[in-house]
């Protein structure tokens, strides 16, 4: 774990509707699976991991993705293949402080299309609780846009709130 972030009790997530356990044993993941009439049938099986980790590039986020896939396929609950109404939402917040503006215009801008699959990597700055996430005008996935938009904004306020050492 970076020095002086903590992370939030497991407990603090439950009003938001997650499955909550850990990853890599110093972070969070954050587990849901909503099926919405709205998302044109499907279901979109969601994975927050909230990462105490300075990221310096948007290659390490990348470098992440392969675990986190895994971790993911390994412990999804449905019982629908990915693409059959089934798409998966891998949201990395990675929890820091003073990330370069490089990096966060990046983060705002990029993503890699990838089969029924969402790689949407945030920063949050706990030393503002600036939360840098994907700009909402993208047109891939955009009927998953305010679900994960409103999903990765309400996990940050929750880690921001955390008291530090």
């Amino acid at each position: 774990m970076s020095p002086g972030i903590a992370l939030p009790p497991e407990s603090e997530f439950a009003g938001l509707g997650f499955d909550v356990s850990r990853f890599e044993s110093d972070s969070l993941v954050l587990h849901r699976e909503p099926f919405r009439l709205s998302w044109m049938l499907t279901q979109l099986v969601t994975f927050v991991f909230v990462i105490p980790k300075q990221v310096e590039s948007w290659e390490e986020t990348s470098a992440d993705y392969e675990k986190l896939t895994t971790y993911a396929r390994q412990n999804k609950k449905t019982f629908l293949p990915k693409g059959f109404q089934c798409g998966y939402a891998l949201l990395p917040i990675y929890v820091g402080a003073g990330f370069s503006d490089q990096l966060k215009q990046t983060v705002r801008t990029k993503y890699t299309k990838r089969w029924c699959m969402f790689h949407l990597p945030s920063l949050l700055d706990i030393s503002t609780g600036e939360c840098t996430t994907l700009a909402p005008n993208y047109i891939w996935g955009a009927i998953y846009r305010g679900y994960i938009h409103r999903t990765v904004t309400s996990v940050a306020e929750v880690v921001v709130k955390t008291p530090r050492p």
